[in-house]
């Protein structure tokens, strides 16, 4: 399997959990995700999270594009760091 082969698997795997997690069940959706992560065929825990920040990727690009933003990594990155100043502090 080639390198993108494996990025493209692990997008999907990725879109699998977001589409399950969606639902309105998500108590079934975790037990599907805990599911994939203990079964038989287990992926490398790096392998999903490789998956789930490519389909950030996408999806704040397609934000981006939207927006009609020329730059849309430097978009996404001004995107990204007003959200982060804006999520609450944690408490000790």
């Amino acid at each position: 399997m080639t390198d993108q082969e494996h990025k493209e698997d692990a997008t999907r795997l990725a879109i699998e959990f977001l589409m399950l997690w969606m639902n309105d069940d998500r108590q079934a959706a975790a037990a599907h995700i805990s599911e994939v992560f203990y079964g038989d065929t287990a992926p490398d825990p790096m392998h999903v999270v490789a998956g789930l920040l490519n389909l950030n990727m996408l999806t704040i690009f397609e934000l981006a594009k939207t927006q009609g933003a020329e730059d849309h990594r430097a978009w996404a990155q001004e995107y990204l760091q007003q959200r982060s100043l804006r999520l609450p502090k944690a408490r000790d």
